[in-house]
């Protein structure tokens, strides 16, 4: 009660006992005062509980007051909070996040109030497209494909994974579920699914187990992944009559075939070992990749000549061009360039009817040995080996392995056994190594004629072995202008044994060998 109707008076206790003093002066005579109920709003007390999540705190709210609402939250990682509820398992009561609160509410509660955060899990839902792909087979009518899109039991997203939990892909090849086809592509093992319909996003392995967070972030929301199968275009491959392929997907039986046709810029892989009778020839201006990958051709009619263009021959280290005892040079270059590379080049019969067998001979443009290759040529009793005979090119060996090995002992014009000539040429050898093994009539290591220049730089290696009964020369020169010059870091080994005549540096007709710290 109050004195005033406002509330501002004097209030009193209506379970205490008063004198009338307390009221009015009654000792003259009576006296009346008048009191007022005391009427005051009814609050209510919420105290809001996160349950297992942080943040919350406790709220008033007031009868009569306008705009209240509910405006405490809570945190949590991996989930979402959906309501508030009156008890901590969700069973009771439940009121919005942002609840309004009225008069309504406060005059049926009681205060104070406890109120639970409502959780759900974060979900990854993660939707399959075909991707150009068709449905082969499904699970009866629970798989179909509307749009490209795959959806299981008519629904879509096709699956919803809690966060934490485990995700299990689904198969785009599973006969017993869904089974996707698609003509012309292959799918990559361990990775059928991506993140990209061209496969430039994030590949995914179905048969492996992975966790939410592999494909996003559910700390705090909800996330969406989208899935393609990752089709590849499948490989061209020829049939089994044929030994070259190009890289613009043409198959061929000769080489010849494949040089001619083969686009600029383009590659002829050998698939398959291949006795070739073709006559191989490059005489156009473009640049082509032979990549013998780790096959043999063998050459049993004419040689593999380039006069114009760019070939690089390239494969494993057991990739092999070689030749019979038909073929005078094995590879023969007149004009444009020829690069070697990690591949064998043999010329392992030298013929009784030929006077020079060739591994590779340049009469115009220019031939590079790198390293990993080997040319190589061995001769009979009467038929030479020459590996690299320059006649007027150029000829640069960085790496790899010159090696002869002729048993020849009688004259036939030149020189039984060598590992390199250079006969107007220039020759230059910055890496690897020139190996003559066994000999032939005089046979020498580097040989230089009619202005041919050979230059050993570096820490290469030149190594001569012993001989059969025949003259043995190290480094020859003959005529004017001609040279062999040789740094003081290059590697020589020169053994005589065998040799019926000895003549480690042989300079006729004016040539020259010099030794020198820089050729």
């Amino acid at each position: 009660w109050n004195s005033n109707s406002n509330g501002s008076g004097t209030s009193y206790n209506q379970a205490s006992n008063y004198n009338s003093s307390t009221f009015c002066d009654a000792s003259n005579g009576d006296c009346e005062k008048t009191i007022y109920a005391n009427w005051k709003p009814k609050t209510v007390t919420v105290n809001f509980n996160c349950n297992g999540g942080t943040g919350g705190e406790s709220e008033t709210y007031t009868y009569d007051k306008e705009g209240q609402d509910f405006d405490t939250t809570c945190s949590r990682i991996g989930y979402t909070q959906t309501a508030w509820n009156t008890k901590a398992d969700g069973s009771g009561t439940s009121y919005s996040l942002n609840y309004d609160v009225t008069n309504n509410w406060i005059n049926n509660s009681s205060s104070p109030i406890t109120l639970y955060a409502k959780w759900r899990s974060n979900v990854l839902s993660i939707t399959y497209f075909a991707n150009g792909g068709t449905l082969k087979s499904a699970h009866g009518d629970n798989i179909t494909l509307n749009d490209d899109e795959v959806f299981s039991y008519g629904v879509s997203p096709y699956h919803k994974i809690a966060y934490g939990g485990t995700v299990n892909l689904s198969n785009y090849n599973n006969s017993d579920w869904l089974n996707l086809a698609n003509s012309g592509y292959t799918v990559p093992s361990k990775s059928e699914w991506n993140t990209e319909s061209d496969g430039s996003g994030v590949s995914y392995n179905q048969s492996s187990d992975y966790t939410t967070a592999n494909f996003c972030d559910l700390s705090n929301d909800d996330c969406n992944v989208e899935l393609y199968v990752n089709w590849t275009k499948a490989p061209f491959t020829c049939g089994s009559d044929y030994a070259y392929q190009t890289s613009n997907d043409k198959c061929y039986k000769t080489l010849n075939g494949a040089l001619d046709k083969v686009p600029a810029g383009g590659t002829i892989t050998v698939i398959k070992n291949v006795t070739d009778d073709s006559n191989p020839t490059l005489t156009t201006n473009k640049t082509v990749k032979l990549d013998l990958k780790d096959k043999t051709i063998t050459l049993t009619e004419n040689s593999l000549s380039v006069s114009n263009g760019t070939l690089n021959i390239t494969g494993t280290t057991s990739g092999k061009i070689v030749t019979n005892n038909n073929i005078t040079n094995l590879i023969r270059v007149s004009g444009g360039s020829v690069v070697i590379s990690n591949v064998t080049i043999h010329n392992k019969y030298a013929s009784s009817t030929i006077a020079k067998n060739v591994g590779v001979k340049i009469t115009g443009g220019k031939v590079t040995l790198k390293s990993g290759s080997i040319i190589a040529g061995n001769g009979s009793s009467s038929g030479h080996s020459l590996v690299v005979y320059n006649d007027g090119g150029t000829f640069n060996m960085s790496g790899g392995l010159l090696e002869s090995n002729s048993t020849m002992t009688s004259s036939k014009g030149g020189h039984g056994g060598s590992g390199l000539r250079s006969d107007n040429g220039t020759s230059k050898v910055t890496g690897g190594t020139i190996h003559v093994i066994k000999g032939g009539v005089d046979r020498c290591l580097l040989c230089a004629h009619s202005k041919g220049k050979i230059y050993l730089k570096n820490n290469t290696t030149a190594k001569y072995d012993g001989s059969v009964n025949t003259a043995c020369i190290f480094f020859y020169v003959y005529g004017s202008g001609t040279k062999i010059c040789y740094e003081n870091t290059v590697n020589l080994s020169f053994a005589s044994s065998g040799c019926s005549y000895v003549a480690k540096f042989s300079e006729q007709g004016s040539g020259k060998i010099v030794n020198k710290s820089t050729c």
